[in-house]
Order: structure tokens, then sequence, then C-alpha cells
């Protein structure tokens, strides 16, 4: 418990208020009531961290509050202790619904009542966030908290991330000034809203922050989770690796080019020559001229085949912006070989290859 003494003497006279408040309550409202009564002129005090807890709440034109019965003083005296009442209540009410919420182990707050009733774990960062303020506001006494502070208390629930961070920065109802973090006033009405909403047991808690999904099937939900954390490994192995059909394509192709150089024939050309080629390739080794390829399967195609390496959306727009003029059209699934592009793919490779090559391509398929 604290002591609260203010001692007045005037004209021979000494009057005083003495008042005990517990540590909260005292951090909460004390530096108001003291404030108002010495009429603003408080200096504010430092807590352990440094941070002023008491700040002058006095106007511009400021009646210094009398224990006397003086008529000038009467109306003002009443004022400043119904409102320091009032201030007492509501944070006394608010700082021990915040206590049912929250409590210290050693430096860290740790929270209690995992039950936010928060939609999804945005929300639920979002909700959190104010909570911790509204707690070092009406419990500690503290209108700002250092933002590592905040972090790591929403690190230890596994709400700390891109865009919790993201929203903290640019909410409107949070001051955000160098280091530190604290309420604006729209943030203080909304933190007793979501106050009054979490210890409200009619409302149903629709996100679990335990499992990280709805409440309702939550089996389902982990389920799901879990499929699509299978999913994504799948995916990754996907990209990771080679498709089944193109590495077939490559192996019916070796047989067809065991004597030439290919690589050497089209290392230095063009990403369109390089597309073509790949596409009139694809064709050979798979009996079918008039084959359609994806990008993504052309690119892997003549990285095995042939060991060039093309960016894939590269490639992608090259062929893209050839469609049309001739040499190869576009078509749903990919991209298709026309006579033209066939005429110049032999050229290609005649002019690099001599002779060789068309004596060599002549008698593997017989005709082109």
């Amino acid at each position: 418990m604290n002591t609260l003494k203010f001692v007045e003497t005037s004209k021979g006279y000494s009057r005083e208020i003495q008042a005990s408040l517990s540590n909260e309550v005292g951090i909460s409202w004390g530096g108001a009531a003291i404030a108002a009564i010495v009429g603003g002129q408080m200096t504010p005090g430092k807590p352990s961290n440094g941070r002023p807890v008491i700040r002058d709440l006095s106007n511009a034109e400021t009646q210094q509050l009398s224990l006397f019965n003086d008529e000038s003083s009467d109306e003002n005296n009443k004022s400043t202790i119904d409102t320091v009442a009032q201030l007492s209540a509501a944070n006394g009410i608010d700082a021990d619904k915040l206590k049912q919420i929250f409590r210290h182990n050693g430096e860290q707050l740790q929270l209690m009542e995992t039950r936010l009733k928060a939609t999804n774990r945005l929300d639920a960062a979002r909700r959190l966030t104010y909570l911790v303020l509204l707690y070092s506001l009406d419990v500690d006494g503290r209108e700002e908290v250092p933002r590592t502070e905040l972090n790591e208390t929403l690190k230890s629930v596994r709400l700390y991330d891109n865009n919790t961070a993201t929203w903290i920065g640019k909410s409107a109802d949070l001051i955000v000034e160098r280091d530190m973090v604290g309420l604006r006033l729209s943030g203080q009405e909304q933190a007793r809203k979501v106050l009054a909403q979490v210890l409200d047991r009619s409302i149903e808690d629709k996100w679990n922050l335990t499992t990280g999904s709805g409440s309702r099937g939550s089996k389902s939900s982990a389920k799901s989770e879990e499929d699509s954390e299978n999913s994504t490994k799948n995916s990754k192995r996907k990209n990771n690796g080679f498709s089944k059909e193109v590495e077939s394509w490559v192996a019916n192709w070796k047989p067809l080019a065991s004597n030439i150089d290919f690589h050497a024939a089209i290392k230095d050309c063009t990403v369109i020559q390089k597309g073509l080629f790949g596409l009139w390739a694809i064709g050979r080794a798979t009996s079918n001229p008039e084959i359609v390829v994806s990008s993504y399967k052309l690119k892997q195609f003549l990285y095995l085949g042939f060991g060039i390496k093309i960016d894939e959306r590269h490639l992608e727009r090259t062929l893209q912006a050839a469609s049309g003029q001739g040499s190869l059209i576009k078509v749903q699934s990919g991209f298709q070989l026309l006579p033209p592009g066939l005429s110049e793919v032999e050229r290609l490779t005649s002019s690099r290859q001599g002779n060789t090559f068309t004596d060599e391509s002549s008698e593997n398929s017989g005709e082109v």
C-alpha cells in the first residue's frame, strides 16, 4: 500500500487529505489526482525504466484546489474530486479484469487467457496487442512500452509475423514512435471492447490460439493443414526434380543424336532459336512433329538433353512474342512448331555442324 497525502495551510490553519492506495491504483490515477489537486504543477516522476508515469493534466487556465471552504473553489473542488473518483473506479475495474488475462513471469508478461475471441491469426495478434498495451496503461501505469517487449509477448504465443508487424506499424489506433508503442484514444476504446469480449463467456471463441484453427471441426482443420504441408513438400520436390515425361523424351532423343554435339551447335544461339530447336527435338523424340509443349517442360528438356539453361519466364515471353509470325504458334497448353520453324532449325544446325547434322538426321528419321 502507498499513502497519498496533501497538506494545505492558510491563515494559520492547516488541513490535509490522506489516502491509502495499492500499487496498481496508485500508479493508475494517483498522479492524476495529485496533478489536479496542486493545479497541474506536479513534476512528473519516473519509474525504474526512466519513462514518465505522471503526466501534466492541467489546462491552460488551471484553478488550484483548496481544502478550505472558500466559496470560489467549492464547485472546482467537487468537480475535481468527482473526476478523480470516476477515473479511479474505471481504471480499477479494468485493472482487475486485465489481471485475469495476464500475469508477470519475471519481467515477461505471460498470457493466461488464450480465448481471445478472434476470427483468425491476424485478428488474434491485433487483440493481444490491444490487451498488452491496455495492461501496461491501466496496471503498470505506462503509456508506452518498448516495441521489443510487445514483440516478445506476441512471439511467446506464436502470433508475431510479417502481417502483425505491418499492422502495428500502420494501425491508426497505435502510436509508434522510435522504439516505443502506445494506444491512441481510439485504440484505448477498442482495447476496452476487446477486453469485455474476451471475458464475456456468452461469446463463442471461433479461433483457437493453441491449434491455430477454428474451434469447429478442429480435427478436420488440423488434417487440412497437414495435407497442405504435405502438398507444399510435394510441390517443392516437384520443383527441384524433373518431369517424368521430359525424362522419357530425353531418353528417346539420346540414341538419335549420339554422334552429334548439339550442345556446341546451339549454345550460342538466341533464345528463340533454342526454343525452336527444343520443339523440333521433342517432336523427333516422340515421333510427333506437331506436339504441343509447355515452356516449363521445354526448359527442362533443353537442360537435360543439351545442358542449355534458360529462365522459364524469359523463354515463355520470347516464344509468346514470336507466336503467329510463322515459326510457331501458341496454343492453350504450350507451343507448337510450324513448318517454317522446322526449316529454320535445319538451316541453323546445318550452318553450325555442316553436312554431318543433315546426314545424321536423315539417317535416323528417314525423312524430315
